[in-house]
């Protein structure tokens, strides 16, 4: 059968969150955004010509849109676009057919990257080019060479781009790249060894510390969320089931001189 191509363009970037709801957020922001959205529809629509230069008439699809994928210090948005290749055609031809990819060039991209040739100022060699394999059946597998470092004669270098459109804010823009690029900087700038320089923090005190507080738990779905809560403020919880037999204990601590410093009911 025809050879099958599947291209991811990557494209549409937000920061991390500090957690996994925060995380939540900020994929809903990205998502909701028009500009992201546009960039990688730009994208797409470039691969998908790229594409149709060398696949079957009507089999050019896109197979997956706006996908998240999670990094380090990042989230973007991925589309996925597939073709088969006319029987002429083979894989190191649809390597060369989006070479270079639309995603670190612009469009269009004989006008793009004649741009960049004449407004940058060093050579981007390594950057935006691809590592992978070829395999003896005649397939192929790369990636971009982005989120890299090239290290030469010990000097690190470290690249990285936005997509810029029309409406694009320059300051965001920037702020963007510098975000891209952070995770390989603090990796060749951090110096984990200097551990004399050290200094260890002091134990911090907790509003809850030498604390008790007893849990009445009415059976509902929020119980142990809440003592979890509790404790992390320092404190020492114990949880008891409603009813006479809690009434019971807590009547029993007191009566020992372990009277609780407060009582806690679970919504119910």
């Amino acid at each position: 059968g025809a050879i099958r191509v599947e291209t991811c363009p990557i494209s549409g970037t937000v920061a991390r969150g500090v957690d996994a709801l925060e995380d939540a957020a900020r994929v809903k922001s990205l998502i909701m955004n028009l500009k992201e959205e546009s960039e990688l529809t730009m994208c797409t629509d470039v691969d998908r010509n790229d594409k149709s230069r060398i696949c079957e008439p009507g089999s050019v699809k896109v197979i997956g849109r706006r996908q998240i994928e999670m990094y380090s210090r990042l989230i973007h948005t991925v589309d996925h676009v597939e073709g088969y290749l006319r029987p002429e055609f083979d894989a190191l031809d649809a390597f060369l057919c989006h070479t270079w990819a639309v995603t670190v060039t612009g469009a269009p991209k004989t006008w793009a990257i004649q741009f960049v040739e004449d407004q940058e100022r060093s050579a981007r060699c390594w950057y935006g080019g691809a590592v992978g394999l070829v395999g003896f059946d005649g397939s192929m597998n790369t990636g971009l060479t982005l989120r890299t470092v090239r290290v030469k004669n010990g000097i690190a270098e470290v690249r990285a781009g936005a997509t810029l459109l029309y409406d694009s804010d320059p300051e965001a823009e920037e702020l963007e790249t510098e975000l891209k690029a952070s995770a390989m900087l603090d990796a060749i700038t951090s110096n984990d060894l200097a551990m004399e320089d050290t200094v260890l923090a002091e134990p911090v005190t907790k509003a809850g510390d030498g604390k008790s507080i007893i849990l009445i738990d009415h059976e509902d779905s929020f119980v142990h969320t809440l003592g979890n809560y509790l404790r992390q403020t320092g404190a020492d919880v114990m949880t008891l089931r409603s009813g006479p037999s809690a009434l019971a204990r807590i009547q029993a601590l007191i009566d020992s001189g372990k009277k609780p410093g407060m009582v806690v009911l679970s919504p119910g």
